[in-house]
């Protein structure tokens, strides 16, 4: 599917309202970050299951990432959300 074709779709990114204040932007890494580092069960449950959260680079930023037992941590994983992003 080519999305800068799809109209519909740019009609709804227009209108989006800006998210002018990085510090609680939901999509900005350094927010993700410093959230995560903040959280201690999250940080607990690395310790305690190295070989399902790992560190993945996004923007100069590790972030904290999961993926199941069994999946492949290259094209599975995902981003670790804590209780207070959401």
């Amino acid at each position: 599917m080519d999305f800068a074709n799809d109209l519909i779709l740019i009609e709804c990114f227009l209108h989006l309202s800006p998210l002018d204040v990085q510090d609680t932007n939901p999509t900005y890494y350094q927010w993700i970050f410093r959230i995560q580092n903040e959280t201690d069960k999250l940080l607990k449950q690395c310790q305690k299951f190295p070989d399902r959260y790992f560190n993945k680079i996004l923007d100069d930023k590790e972030i904290i990432s999961y993926v199941a037992p069994n999946d492949n941590c290259i094209t599975q994983w995902k981003f670790t959300i804590t209780n207070s992003m959401i």
